[in-house]
């Protein structure tokens, strides 16, 4: 069997599939289980041989196959966005810099600030304006899932987000109004959350917005304010498209930035260098050295 990319989508599967390449092929590759297909989509890049990749669908399903892909086979690790969880990690387990992949993606470092404006054709001061820019415009929703991580939300941010393009692109404090009053008419008991994310919009520093702020929903606004931007220049002709679903055009993006990360960035990255150290003390392979 080739190394290659497996959609397992689910515990079981992910469990069953190494199992299947474990019995035709005893301790011949080595598996890194993450949660989807974007995180393939850049890791794959720097693998090293004989490597499978295999899609566990998110975070839950990846760890629930972990105590039996362990007993299976001693060559695989996980890696998983962080989202907003303390839990103490095994030696075998990485997290993404910041919240997420798209966090750690957004924020790489000056060669990501260059190559991802440069694909987009605005000026690389006006990508890191409006980065910062749609950080802030939904801090309250960051904050939000930050403070509800524990609970299902009965609030849908996202769809929120995707259905207020104006607000998105108003002030921060109109946004921050008028998403409270739909949270409030959606979720009347939500008064006492509003009380703490009041405080809170005063006392978190921006500067830390990359370490809560969930991929999608930076995505989807950050798209909204590009386009405005793009709007405003006359003869526009790069690749920000100004039309079609938010969601699509969201996703477009992370694929554009996935394409522009470079090796120098991910070497920079708390990422590499963990997963680094741990084959280094474990014998094993997974990445290859950049």
């Amino acid at each position: 069997m080739a190394s290659s990319i497996l959609n397992a989508m689910t515990h079981a599967s992910v469990i069953a599939t190494v199992n299947l390449y474990e019995s035709a092929s005893p301790k011949l590759y080595s598996y890194v289980i993450c949660e989807g297909t974007s995180d393939v989509s850049l890791l794959q890049r720097f693998k090293a041989n004989n490597v499978n990749f295999i899609v566990a669908g998110n975070k839950v399903e990846a760890k629930a196959s972990k105590a039996n892909v362990d007993s299976l086979t001693c060559k695989a690790i996980y890696i998983y966005d962080k989202d907003y969880d303390c839990d103490i990690l095994s030696c075998n387990e990485f997290l993404y810099d910041y919240c997420n992949l798209e966090m750690m993606l957004v924020f790489g470092n000056d060669s990501v600030n260059a190559a991802f404006p440069l694909a987009l054709s605005i000026p690389a001061s006006v990508f890191v304006s409006l980065r910062d820019e749609a950080l802030r415009r939904i801090k309250i929703i960051s904050l939000y899932r930050k403070h509800e991580s524990n609970s299902n939300l009965a609030f849908k941010c996202d769809e929120y987000i995707i259905n207020h393009e104006a607000d998105c692109l108003g002030t921060d404090f109109q946004f921050e109004s008028n998403w409270k009053t739909e949270l409030i008419a959606k979720c009347p008991a939500a008064s006492t959350t509003i009380t703490n994310l009041n405080a809170d919009l005063v006392s978190f520093p921006d500067s830390d917005l990359k370490d809560i702020t969930r991929g999608h929903d930076f995505f989807i606004i950050f798209y909204y304010l590009l386009k405005n931007y793009v709007l405003s220049i006359p003869g526009y002709s790069g690749r920000i498209k100004t039309s079609g679903d938010a969601y699509w055009k969201a996703d477009s993006l992370q694929k554009i930035l996935i394409k522009e990360y470079s090796k120098t960035d991910f070497k920079n990255s708390v990422l590499y260098n963990n997963i680094c150290m741990y084959q280094s003390f474990s014998g094993l392979s997974f990445l290859s050295a950049l």
